[in-house]
């Protein structure tokens, strides 16, 4: 019986002792697999703030080559309007608000102005000019110009401009 409780009792410390190394070993997994998480969770860390980083670079150059334009476009002695395809006025430089006889360039872009006339004096319907094909279908090509009369603001007064298109 003595022998007996010897064999008992060795395999229940042997029982015990592989519960306490797998209990031993999950931990090191369990180790191993927190310090990969954690590892791969800094690399992507790691190149989330490179690419952070880079956008923030491209965003400040691209502000700062804003800035540059709109500079250069604001000086210009030429007057100058942006128009979209569909002939909606979105830009303005002062040259142009000047030539028009109005005194801020955000009251022709809010008011889509100017009056054009065609070379003869005929007003254009810039909507309709650009969908009909006009200037749209300048656009499609490299460049073109054409001439255009201006009308002053409250005046019968006109001026010729030219009119360049390219595709942007």
């Amino acid at each position: 019986i003595a022998r007996l409780h010897a064999l008992l009792r060795r395999k229940q410390f042997e029982d015990e002792n592989r519960s306490v190394a797998e209990s031993l070993m999950r931990r090191e997994m369990e180790t191993r697999s927190q310090e990969a998480i954690a590892a791969a969770l800094a690399a992507k860390n790691e190149e989330l703030t490179r690419a952070r980083d880079t956008a923030e670079k491209l965003a400040e150059e691209a502000a700062n080559a804003a800035k540059q334009m709109q500079a250069v476009l604001s000086s210009m002695s030429d007057g100058l309007l942006l128009f979209d395809p569909a002939g909606k006025l979105n830009y303005v430089n002062s040259a142009a608000a000047g030539m028009f006889e109005y005194e801020s360039t955000q009251d022709m872009i809010r008011l889509n102005l100017p009056n054009i006339g065609d070379i003869e004096g005929r007003p254009v319907d810039r909507q309709s000019e650009w969908k009909s094909g006009g200037a749209l279908e300048v656009l499609k090509s490299a460049a073109e110009s054409r001439e255009y009369l201006g009308r002053r603001k409250g005046s019968s007064k006109w001026f010729i401009g030219s009119f360049v298109s390219t595709q942007v």
